[in-house]
């Protein structure tokens, strides 16, 4: 019924950084040619691809195949309102069109001039404007309105037309740029400019100008004068050129090059994304790029077809952004980005401009001289520290500075109550160290503390609450400034906690709350007195995933306002939201969804750029905090074959319709047995939209939740049924459901002309059987009379 649409709160850049998700369709996916030149997408949701061999049509489950009569490159491609799929290759344009059953037919519009144009050319261009639709080949532009057509010619060239708030430019050699007025191509003033130059593509720019996308010689603004548009990758668009662009419904512009992917750029002319093979696109030839109804960018490559998440407010960083090994640390130190890894100390730096080479526009870098494995990051008092297992570092400029030999690993905390103190968690304890003057002293380790510490939590009191599976929970306090003989007050199962199987402890909302896996527990005294510390459970924190039932593991949590906690829960990151009706938090992971369940190590939240930073095995992901979630409610499931008996099909894919309107068909009884093929037309990670079904009248009940996309059903005693079958994204929201009724005709001897039938039977067999058994006991009663006869004739002798 509804389905993800991410947009930005406060209409910021798509990107500041970071990798977006790309999928790539190889030519071993759909099983066609390489070469792409168009994308479109129709009412249903449904994708056309103008293939070098044929169209193609993608509904999120498979690509299916559109055969024309002839047999050349298809090279544009365009829908109107009504279904028709405008085709234009060589020598030949029309349209393909779906009858209600989901049939495509082909009409040649172009067999109308044939005789008058014999070599016209290709058609790289298809425009629709209300009722005409233009075909823009090499020399000529032909025009169709109500099966009349009008023409233009040149004796230099066209080859590319443009729509710009419905109207119709049209490109020409020698002059620069037409409009299409009554009829008439008029030169538009200023743009002989552009005379001598291939324009590619035109775009809405603002109230007063459009852009034009030249293939070498970069990009115009064409409004009273024409003058070159300037951006930050002006060297890179030159050396790969520029063979087509197209608007984004955000205000960006996506811009296809020759040999150098996609660039994301916005009105002033900055770079905000390169798409290129750095960032996993699979080839950087782009003949066409197309932005869905949802969002999604598609690009026909040279070689296959991608698509890519461009509005979605997650991206990631990995190898190719420079970051290696397993994030465990993340800070943000003098708005620069550091994270910590496994193999090093790296900080995220982005270009101000973007030459020829094919490198990201941004990129981690590695502190040099520096190869140990970071356990920790940390500031305090200005200096950026870190640990490793040899020791603590500092971060000295841009080199690493080591501070002591001492084994000091896995944890930094500064110490809130008196900023002059940081505590920093050992394999065998917790060291205790004070900054006075600009010099870290290393105190000594706290006595009776001597097991691994991974989490240390302060109260508003400045007691420590220190965690350990196998000892349980402590709480260290201090009786004036901190030192290395405190008192410990052990927590145990007489404190309210039932084991220490897992615990994770917290201080949120001025209390201390400890997560054991099985539960949540608070602390219920509110003040220094340690005489009674009691625990009691809460329910106001969900414990388990809505969608797996799985254990949720508090790992991390960032509380950024009163009614809103981004947590890490170990293997998915969400958000908590208060409910005032239900006085619990409720679970929102919608956007992390998409990532595999791994483990993360690494959790930040900046509140200054609003981003949510986490890190672990499979890299490092920025989610913008600033993107909320709407939504759309033209999402539908789609039928896409019925078969009945062996493999005979009648119905093939969604016409323009309802298919309950289109379809509902009436089935002999020999016919009793239905196959149907559905499909969800969502394009993120399409592969794992799920389905629930039924046949109504059939089934009791929906199906459980399956990645099936065929439902099969035999032996359907006589009678009328509705199936009906819903989808749902890898997102949780369910689409509308799609239905169709079909009756089963009742057998040749169930029908009421055979009963009328067994009854005149039955009523003759009845009479035939009365009239045989009269004339019997008739003939039976004459034999007897004889038999009585020829004896009374004996007796009288």
């Amino acid at each position: 019924m509804i389905i993800i649409f991410w947009q930005s709160v406060s209409a910021q850049r798509i990107y500041q950084s970071g990798m977006p998700f790309v999928t790539n369709y190889s030519p071993k996916v759909y099983n066609g040619h390489p070469q792409n030149w168009a994308i479109k997408q129709d009412k249903n949701k449904l994708l056309y691809v103008a293939n070098n061999q044929q169209i193609m049509e993608y509904d999120g489950v498979s690509w299916n195949f559109i055969l024309t009569p002839f047999v050349s490159s298809i090279r544009s491609l365009e829908l109107d309102d009504t279904g028709k799929i405008y085709l234009g290759s060589n020598n030949e344009f029309g349209y393909l069109h779906k009858d209600s059953i989901g049939n495509f037919s082909y009409t040649s519009l172009s067999n109308n001039i044939i005789s008058e144009y014999p070599d016209f050319g290709e058609v790289r261009r298809i425009l629709i404007q209300d009722q005409k639709v233009y075909f823009v080949a090499y020399n000529y532009v032909f025009c169709f309105e109500n099966d009349k057509y009008s023409s233009w010619y040149t004796e230099t060239n066209f080859r590319y037309g443009f729509k710009v708030n419905n109207n119709i430019y049209i490109r020409e050699e020698g002059i620069g740029l037409n409009i299409l007025k009554n009829k008439t191509l008029e030169p538009i003033e200023g743009t002989e400019i552009l005379a001598d130059k291939d324009i590619h593509f035109l775009l809405p720019f603002n109230d007063t100008c459009m852009l034009a996308g030249t293939r070498y010689h970069g990009l115009y603004t064409i409004g009273k004068s024409t003058v070159k548009f300037h951006t930050n990758a002006d060297e890179y668009i030159s050396a790969h050129n520029l063979y087509h662009g197209i608007r984004l419904q955000n205000g960006l512009f996506a811009l296809a090059t020759d040999f150098g992917g996609v660039l994301i750029i916005d009105e002033s002319g900055r770079l905000i994304q390169l798409i290129n093979k750095n960032t996993g696109l699979q080839n950087e030839t782009i003949n066409y790029v197309y932005e869905d109804r949802d969002n999604n960018l598609w690009i026909a490559l040279n070689i296959g077809i991608a698509s890519v998440s461009i509005n979605n407010p997650l991206t990631h960083f990995g190898e190719e952004s420079g970051l290696n090994g397993l994030v465990v640390a993340l800070k943000n130190y003098k708005n620069k980005l550091y994270a910590g890894t496994m193999q090093g100390i790296f900080y995220l730096t982005e270009k101000e401009t973007l030459n020829k080479n094919r490198e990201p526009n941004y990129k981690f870098n590695k502190i040099p001289d520096f190869a140990n494995s970071c356990l920790d990051l940390e500031i305090f008092q200005d200096d950026l520290y870190f640990t490793t297992t040899d020791g603590l570092y500092k971060l000295n400029g841009n080199k690493a500075e080591k501070i002591t030999d001492v084994q000091i690993g896995h944890m930094i905390y500064p110490y809130k109550k008196d900023t002059n103190y940081m505590f920093v968690a050992a394999a065998n304890g917790i060291n205790l160290l004070k900054k006075d003057n600009q010099k870290l002293e290393f105190l000594g380790m706290l006595e009776g503390v001597d097991s691994e510490t991974r989490r240390i939590v302060e109260d508003n009191y400045g007691r420590l609450w220190v965690g350990d599976q196998q000892k349980g929970l402590d709480l260290i306090l201090f009786e004036d400034e901190p030192n290395t003989k405190p008192t410990i007050v052990q927590i145990d199962s007489t404190c309210g906690l039932p084991h220490f199987d897992e615990i994770n402890q917290h201080f949120l909302d001025g209390r201390v709350f400890v997560d054991l896996g099985s539960g949540i527990y608070e602390y219920q005294v509110h003040g220094k007195d340690t005489n009674d510390i009691h625990f009691v459970k809460t329910d106001k924190y969900p414990l388990r995933y809505p969608e797996s039932n799985n254990l949720i593991s508090y790992s991390d949590l960032s509380k950024i306002s009163d009614k809103e906690i981004w947590v890490n829960g170990s293997i998915r990151v969400f958000k908590l939201e208060w409910s005032d009706s239900t006085g619990e938090y409720e679970l929102w992971d919608n956007p992390f969804r998409r990532i595999s369940r791994t483990s993360f190590f690494a959790f930040m939240t900046d509140t200054l750029t609003n981003k949510l930073w986490f890190g672990g095995s499979d890299g490092l992901y920025c989610y913008n905090m600033n993107y909320t979630l709407h939504e759309i409610k033209d999402q539908i499931t789609l039928i896409r074959k019925v078969r009945i008996a062996k493999d005979s099909t009648i119905f093939q894919g969604a016409g323009q319709g309802n298919i309950g309107e289109l379809f509902h068909p009436e089935l002999k009884y020999k016919y009793n047995s239905l196959e149907v093929e559905f499909s969800l037309p969502f394009f993120e990670n399409e592969e794992k939209n799920s389905y629930s079904y039924m046949l109504e009248g059939f089934d009791d009940t929906w199906s459980e939740w399956t990645d099936e996309t065929k439902a099969v059903f035999t032996n359907i005693p006589a009678g009328e049924y509705t199936f009906k079958v819903e989808g749902k994204n890898i997102y949780g929201i369910i689409a509308k459901p799609a239905e169709f009724k079909i009756i089963i005709l009742s057998p040749w001897y169930k029908t009421w002309w055979a009963y009328i039938i067994y009854t005149v039977s039955f009523v003759l067999f009845i009479l035939l059987f009365s009239k045989l058994y009269a004339s019997r006991l008739k003939n039976a009663n004459l034999r007897l009379e004889r038999i009585i006869d020829d004896r009374t004739r004996e007796i009288i002798r």
